[in-house]
């Protein structure tokens, strides 16, 4: 098997499992981040302070603790700066995970085209719109593709690289599993009512079974994204390109419960058709709706701080399909003759996209026939993003908190993630720490919980052309522990190559150890932390990807060096 495979089985693994109801995303620190949008007529709103904004937990007013403003603009360069000196050494380049020096973006975007949910033509559409907006991505860009199909699939990981996401997708066909066609057979009419009861009766069946599976396996892909970009820092957009699947079958409304789920989560329940009862009292049909698998996926993007931007492939849908050209039909004597099915003129999927885009603070683009725009207007979305920090007062309860932010100011639309889930602090098993180091060695973004720099040099030995690493760190990152006198720590150090398409080329892995005393402690502290590590490089190598793990505070740093 190869090595880079990697990547797409850990989704897939996940989205095999159906993700256990059990499950639940450990979080790490109590500190509790949102990502905030705030824009007006004329675009983001990028002068807002602290005091502007007021968050509320479970209705409880919290202070906010850590406030920040990122935006995605370039800063301007000066116009009188002078050129640099030319160097006449061997170069020796310096990365940082330092926010204030970084070049990290501030979001990361995957575009998820779904082939479950969406017609093939319509999904051969979506595609030529996606390919027609990767021309106008920007270098500051960070965007990847996923395909869901029969499985969840990583056609390429995250990049700016228009040439090489347009590479990734130019053999991709679309998906034509059948299920959506199944899941909306047409009316029985063989002229005969006994066949046409039965028929009817079957294909509804089938069809029951086939919308099950695809909200099923749809809610937990979703689930599967959410714990694969959990540990990610920073807000992250999912623009899921789709048709639709059904808030529930059977049922001309969600029932109570149901309601009260989406509601919990700081949604609104409201869309109109959630399904058509035409089950006629079958004790053979199902009457059920999706809510719990829709809130617990919901619940899983919330915690992950992911905003789901769900695009219409559909594009313009002026006409349900029944008043169509393409929905009338001959139909025999006993059709003509008894009353028409009730034709809704709501978008079918409505209420689910609705739900999701309005609960993890995503915005829902429908009825248009213009889907790049449509990508660029998500993508663009996170331009100025406003990051709020709160220490909750609360228990943590493992419960569901609903989170309110207010912003000062008139005519403003503020869109966030609805809450969180609260739960207590603990360390991390084996199987969790290494779960944690794949999901920092593949994400996008810098880890910054351990702050860190290094230096790359190539140099001759073991080999010529090998690439050496000096790490450096910050000391007061680290979880020293005092006992006997001493003081002891230990990092996990790890140098993992990749293509530039993202593929695993493999890793270096180390653990270091201190054990110090007194003196040497201090000293330390003055001088820094240095670790020095020599790899390497494979034929293919663009970037290499160091991060630092902390056993005993469970922290971590994460580092993307270009390797020219």
């Amino acid at each position: 098997m190869s090595s880079r495979t990697v990547v797409p089985l850990v989704v897939c693994v996940a989205l095999a499992a159906q993700v256990p109801e059990q499950h639940v995303i450990r979080v790490t620190t109590r500190l509790v981040e949102v990502s905030v949008i705030v824009r007006d007529k004329s675009g983001p709103v990028k002068d807002l302070t602290k005091d502007d904004f007021t968050v509320f937990d479970k209705g409880k007013e919290q202070k906010i603790s850590v406030f920040a403003m990122s935006s995605s603009s370039p800063a301007p360069k000066p116009a009188d700066a002078p050129a640099a000196a030319p160097v006449k050494r061997r170069p020796v380049f310096t990365f940082t995970n330092a926010p204030e020096r970084s070049q990290s973006p501030t979001s990361a975007t995957v575009v998820l085209l779904d082939g479950i949910n969406t017609d093939w033509r319509d999904q051969v559409y979506a595609k030529e719109q996606f390919i027609k907006y990767l021309s106008q991505i920007h270098s500051d860009d960070r965007i990847a593709v996923y395909i869901l199909g029969a499985q969840l699939r990583v056609l390429n990981d995250f990049t700016s690289d228009a040439r090489r996401l347009v590479a990734s997708i130019a053999h991709y066909k679309g998906e034509t599993l059948g299920m959506l066609d199944a899941s909306t057979p047409d009316a029985a009419d063989t002229g005969d009512d006994v066949i046409d009861a039965i028929l009817t009766e079957s294909n509804g069946v089938i069809a029951d079974f086939n919308i099950e599976n695809r909200v099923q396996n749809t809610t937990a892909a979703m689930e599967a994204i959410a714990n694969h970009l959990a540990r990610v820092p920073g807000r992250k957009n999912l623009i899921w390109i789709s048709g639709s699947f059904p808030f529930a079958i059977g049922l001309d409304s969600p029932d109570s419960s149901g309601s009260d789920q989406i509601s919990q989560l700081g949604g609104s329940s409201a869309g109109g058709a959630y399904g058509v009862n035409n089950r006629d009292g079958s004790p053979a049909r199902d009457n059920r709706n999706f809510q719990k698998e829709i809130a617990r996926a919901t619940a899983a993007l919330n915690n992950a701080n992911i905003a789901v931007y769900p695009v219409d492939a559909r594009g313009l849908i002026a006409m349900p399909k029944a008043l169509t050209a393409e929905g009338a039909r001959p139909m025999s004597r006993g059709r003509a003759t008894r009353p028409p099915p009730p034709t809704s003129f709501i978008v079918p999927g409505h209420a689910t996209s609705t739900a999701l885009a309005e609960n993890t603070g995503g915005k829902l683009f429908e009825n248009s026939n213009d889907i790049r725009g449509a990508i660029r207007a998500a993508v663009e979305d996170a331009e100025v993003t406003y990051t709020l920090g709160f220490y909750p007062d609360q228990n943590l309860d493992m419960k569901f908190h609903p989170i309110k932010v207010a912003v000062k100011g008139k005519g403003l639309e503020v869109r966030y993630r609805k809450g969180y889930i609260a739960i207590p602090e603990e360390k991390p098993s084996d199987q969790q720490r290494l779960q944690e180091i794949r999901d920092a060695i593949w994400s996008p973004l810098a880890a910054t919980g351990i702050t860190l720099s290094a230096a790359m040099d190539k140099v001759d030995r073991p080999k010529a052309g090998s690439l050496q690493f000096t790490v450096s760190v910050a000391p007061e990152d680290i979880g020293f522990v005092q006992k006997d006198g001493k003081w002891t720590g230990e990092l996990d150090v790890v140098f993992a190559q990749r293509g530039a398409d993202g593929g695993d080329l493999g890793l270096t892995t180390k653990s270091v150890g201190w054990t110090l005393d007194q003196a040497h402690y201090e000293t330390m502290f003055q001088e820094g932390l240095t670790v020095t590590r020599t790899i390497e490089p494979a034929a293919d190598v663009a970037q290499v990807r160091i991060v630092l793990f902390d056993r005993t505070s469970a922290k971590m740093g994460s580092l993307l060096v270009p390797v020219k």
